[in-house]
């Protein structure tokens, strides 16, 4: 993958977990969430839902870009890999979740994985 490939897989993994942390905001605002009517007219209060869609929807554009020029099978495992380790520590920071040994682990095998995927 080249130099700009990674930068803009960068730019996809981290807008991708931010919105994830924006919809997840939103939803923590309202209590809770179910599909019903409360719930969906509750979330449509929440300024950050539309801002975590809009910039979701951004990421989905800049990762157009990444499409047109890089190899999709280095470039999807890669931006999988990394937007699993940045939501794994954003939801750490952010939402004080958990992260255990095992999860850990996982992150450094991930890592490892990404770096097997982009040399091969």
């Amino acid at each position: 993958m080249t130099v700009t490939g990674w930068f803009w897989v960068i730019i996809c993994s981290l807008g991708a977990a931010s919105s994830s942390f924006l919809l997840r905001r939103s939803i923590d605002n309202i209590g809770k969430f179910e599909l019903e009517l409360r719930s969906i007219s509750g979330l449509a209060t929440q300024p950050l839902l539309f801002i975590g869609i809009i910039l979701y929807g951004l990421t989905g554009i800049i990762w157009l870009r990444v499409l047109a020029t890089e190899q999709l099978n280095i470039a999807y495992p890669v931006l999988i890999s990394l937007t699993f380790i940045s939501v794994s520590i954003g939801s750490m920071v952010f939402f004080k979740e958990p992260m255990t040994a095992v999860k850990l682990a996982g992150l450094i095998i991930i890592v490892l994985g990404i770096s097997l995927v982009t040399k091969g």
